[in-house]
């Protein structure tokens, strides 16, 4: 399992194997919840600091890494008995494919969790925001919790509540700190819907690999209850993340709210009868996304 190849590869295709390793669309996971936070934590926002949003994100890229690449390590087995790899889930498929070796990868994300505490660390003493160094130890316990023994969550019943608290507390808090480095004065509210929009994502994205998982010992909520009820109670939680509006953005008109809370319904009930589970995913993630995106102009423009 996890070989290195029988041939050597060029620079260029182990460049490839690598990006491939890194899924750089994950980032769309992680870059929302990241500006979300930025623009709707802290109290007060006259403008939005590009410096500390370019700092915020770059907390988001090293901690994107890890996660990644930790999960590919400790899912090999599962993933090489589920099968079967979609946009949305099962991995990257690099170990499973023998295109790097497990320990290569289990290495790179060790030093992608040391370069995430040096950059906290540094952050934190650089721009008095005490809280950074413990968003990086709060990002290496829960990919732990998720992914490695002994609670594997991911195992145990899926973990979803642990993704949510990285996608909607700690990646906002993040992208907070980049704003208004003392935590004294926060907006908590806005943690509410992001919360929730991270827990509907875990679950549509489990949807594609429901069997898969099934094969290999995973219980995640649609091995449990079935894809149908699953992707029904994704599209119910993420519909109450969207009409948390007011939570978000209080001083946005109530027609302001109305709009996007329509505009994010209608894409979600359509997107509940569509016959992919990927497309179903895709369509969840991107509406979660676009109303985080969004809620954060609004806040911007107030």
């Amino acid at each position: 399992m996890g070989a290195p190849p029988a041939l050597p590869m060029s620079p260029s295709t182990r460049l490839a194997v690598w990006i491939r390793a890194l899924r750089p669309l994950a980032q769309a996971n992680v870059a929302p919840p990241i500006v979300a936070g930025a623009a709707l934590v802290p109290p007060r926002l006259d403008r939005l600091d590009l410096r500390g949003l370019g700092l915020s994100l770059g907390f988001g890229l090293l901690a994107h890494a890890f996660i990644v690449l930790a999960n590919d390590a400790a899912d090999a087995e599962a993933d090489a008995v589920a099968g079967r790899r979609t946009l949305v889930s099962g991995g990257s498929g690099v170990v499973v494919e023998g295109l790097l070796s497990r320990r290569t990868v289990a290495a790179a994300a060790a030093l992608a969790a040391a370069l995430l505490v040096v950059y906290a660390a540094v952050w934190g003493i650089v721009a008095r925001a005490p809280l950074a160094p413990a968003c990086a130890a709060a990002t290496l316990v829960l990919v732990w919790a998720y992914s490695l023994p002994p609670l594997r969550r991911a195992y145990a019943d899926g973990g979803a509540w642990l993704q949510a608290a990285g996608v909607g507390l700690v990646l906002p808090a993040a992208g907070a700190l980049g704003q208004w480095a003392a935590v004294t004065g926060w907006r908590l509210a806005p943690f509410v819907p992001l919360v929730l929009f991270g827990w509907a994502g875990n679950v549509a994205t489990a949807i594609p690999d429901a069997d898969g998982d099934a094969r290999a010992g995973k219980r995640t909520l649609p091995v449990r209850v079935g894809p149908k009820v699953a992707r029904r109670r994704a599209v119910q939680v993420a519909l109450l993340a969207a009409l948390c509006a007011p939570l978000a953005v209080p001083d946005a008109p109530v027609s302001v709210h109305a709009t996007v809370e329509a505009a994010a319904a209608a894409v979600l009930l359509a997107a509940a009868g569509a016959r992919s589970p990927v497309a179903f995913a895709v369509a969840l993630g991107g509406t979660a996304a676009a109303v985080e995106i969004a809620w954060s102009l609004l806040r911007l423009a107030a």
